[in-house]
């Protein structure tokens, strides 16, 4: 589901386009939404926000 999601986005940006992703992960899951290219925002206590901005890419 993530990886649909993630390639939804990036084939529906446009030159010059830029999307800014939030998400909130459970405690220790951060690891499973790093691998799609979000950077962790530390909570110790709640867990992670993750962030990543997607560019346009034409390839």
């Amino acid at each position: 589901m993530m990886q649909k999601a993630m390639d939804y986005i990036k084939s529906n940006i446009s030159e010059g386009q830029c999307v800014f992703a939030n998400l909130m992960a459970a405690k220790g899951k951060e690891p499973f939404y790093s691998q799609f290219g979000f950077e962790v925002r530390p909570n110790e206590k709640v867990g992670a926000g993750m962030t990543q901005y997607i560019y346009y890419d034409k390839t």
